[in-house]
């Protein structure tokens, strides 16, 4: 920083610790002579820059470089990773409808099981509720009706 007529006492120290990291000194090793401080493991000099000089040296972990890549990869090539902001609403409606069922069927064939007929009948309730919300979904239906006292319903006065 060349021009010193209007920099604050922290901005100076902030400059000079960016000099000494540039020159090779670790940000660990900075906070120890500076503040007496080894526990940040060099993210209290990173905020410090931050703030006063607004430099940021902050980089990304190898891993999330990576998973960023990929990511870009699969939607170039027209891929959808399934998650489920990314699928439409009656798609993950179905996909709810078939994993309880599934479960439904697993809780009623373990022997082991305290309430298999009660998950049974819970399971195959969400499936079943899951697939009319997903015919509704695709028919461009509301599921909802006001009842005569104005709250909201379900079809079918649930």
């Amino acid at each position: 920083m060349d021009d010193l007529t209007n920099v604050t006492v922290d901005q100076q120290l902030a400059a000079h610790l960016y000099d000494r990291y540039k020159a090779g000194e670790s940000k660990s090793q900075l906070e120890i002579s500076e503040w007496g401080d080894a526990t940040s493991h060099g993210a209290r000099v990173t905020r410090f820059w931050i703030q006063e000089l607004g430099i940021d040296t902050r980089s990304p972990s190898k891993l999330a470089t990576e998973r960023n890549a990929l990511e870009t990869q699969l939607f170039e090539n027209g891929i959808v990773p399934n998650v489920r902001r990314a699928i439409l609403d009656h798609e993950y409606l179905v996909l709810r409808a078939r994993q309880s069922a599934i479960k439904a069927v697993k809780d009623y064939n373990d022997p082991t099981s305290q309430l298999r007929t009660e998950s049974f009948i819970v399971g195959m309730t969400i499936a079943w509720s899951s697939l009319f919300q997903a015919i509704m979904e695709v028919q461009g239906r509301d599921p909802y009706y006001s009842g005569s006292e104005g709250n909201r319903l379900l079809e079918g006065g649930i």
